[in-house]
C-alpha cells in the first residue's frame, strides 16, 4: 500500500504525446526504404530519389516520390529535434499515427495543398512527412486538402509499420 499518492500510479507521459510503441533511429534509417513495392504501387510512385537539406535545425536527410501522374509529391525527412516543436504551429492538430504521436500541419489549400505530418520518433528527433498538391485535378482546380491530407496519413502509417519492422 502507498502511503503517498504522488508516485504509487502511472507516470504521465511527458509532452504532448502518448508513450512512443519504440524509438525510430531516425539516424540509421534508409528513408527510401520506407516504401515496399505494394506500398509505392499503392501510391502510384516509383523508387525515391534521396536528398540532403539543411534546415535551421540542422542537415536533414531526405527522400521524394513523385507521383506517377505528376499531380502529388510524396516526402520523407528527418529533423533534428522533437516532433512538439510543431504543436501550435498555424492549422495543426495532433493525432496518433501507428501508436506514435504526431503533429498535423495544413498549408496552401487554395493553391498547392500541403499537407505535413510530424512523426514522434524519439526524444530529439522527428520524421516528417509531406504530401503536396503539385498539379490539378480532372476539374483544372487545386486538390481538396482532404485528399491530400487522406494521402499523407497513408504515407505517414506506411512510414513508421516499415521503420519500426524494421524496413529503414
Amino acid at each position: 500500500m502507498c502511503g503517498v499518492v504522488v508516485g504509487c500510479g502511472a507516470a504521465e507521459p511527458e509532452g504532448p504525446f502518448p508513450p512512443r510503441p519504440a524509438e525510430i533511429d531516425v539516424s540509421k534509417t534508409d528513408l527510401c526504404s520506407l516504401l515496399t513495392p505494394a506500398q509505392r504501387a499503392q501510391l502510384s510512385v516509383d523508387e525515391g530519389e534521396p536528398g540532403n537539406v539543411v534546415l535551421p535545425e540542422g542537415p536533414s536527410r531526405t527522400c521524394t516520390w513523385p507521383d506517377n501522374d505528376a499531380v502529388i509529391s510524396y516526402a520523407v525527412q528527418t529533423i533534428s529535434e522533437p516532433a512538439s516543436t510543431a504543436v501550435g504551429a498555424s492549422d495543426s492538430s495532433l493525432d496518433i499515427i501507428g501508436g506514435f504521436g504526431a503533429v498535423r500541419v495544413t498549408a496552401d489549400a487554395e493553391s498547392t495543398p500541403l499537407c505535413e505530418f510530424y512523426l514522434d520518433a524519439g526524444d530529439a528527433d522527428t520524421l516528417r512527412v509531406q504530401v503536396q498538391a503539385v498539379g490539378y485535378g480532372d476539374d483544372g482546380k487545386p486538390l481538396a486538402m482532404t485528399r491530400v491530407c487522406k494521402q499523407a496519413r497513408s504515407l505517414a502509417g506506411f512510414v513508421v509499420e516499415n521503420a519500426r519492422a524494421g524496413h529503414g
